[in-house]
């Protein structure tokens, strides 16, 4: 017995459906394949040093997908280890706001802040970072920055020890 090779519309739909649905996952999948590709050579080079092409990689990526988070956090890296911290702090609130409880993202902003001299909002950042994975290094790393800046460490030594106080009151 022959089948019927007659389709009715739903099938059709269905059956087109399908195909479209496959061929968009195996396209999504090869994007998804090339993204962590970009991300994972963006992060070699800045482990190498070479901020400025690590950069352009992620440049790349973002510009695929805005909403990269560990693209942002990769460029504000980049940039904070090229001095600007201005710049870096953009990516770091982007990857805070998109991936909020992800404790390197916090530490990072909090660099960011600590390289401002932001001393505060550096101590909030890190405290976060502590809640959702405590190390007691992150504090102190607030401090040790303020200790190397002389001008500034009796003042900001004193403002971020205020606010911790209070934050655990």
């Amino acid at each position: 017995m022959k089948k019927n090779s007659w389709q009715s519309p739903t099938e059709l739909l269905l059956n087109d459906s399908r195909k479209a649905f496959t061929s968009t996952m195996a396209t999504v999948q090869v994007q998804t394949t090339a993204l962590d590709q970009g991300l994972h050579n963006a992060a070699q080079l800045y482990f190498q040093h070479e901020y400025k092409q690590s950069i352009d990689i992620c440049a790349n990526l973002l510009r695929a997908d805005r909403n990269n988070i560990k693209a942002h956090y990769l460029v504000g890296l980049n940039l904070l280890a090229l001095g600007l911290s201005d710049d870096a702090l953009f990516g770091f609130i982007k990857a805070t706001e998109g991936s909020p409880k992800v404790p390197e993202y916090w530490d990072a902003l909090g660099m960011a802040f600590q390289h401002q001299g932001k001393w505060v909002e550096a101590l909030r950042a890190y405290q976060k970072a502590n809640a959702l994975a405590p190390a007691p290094w992150r504090e102190s790393n607030v401090v040790w920055g303020m200790l190397h800046e002389p001008t500034k460490s009796a003042r900001a030594v004193y403002r971020a020890q205020r606010d911790y106080a209070s934050h655990w009151r």
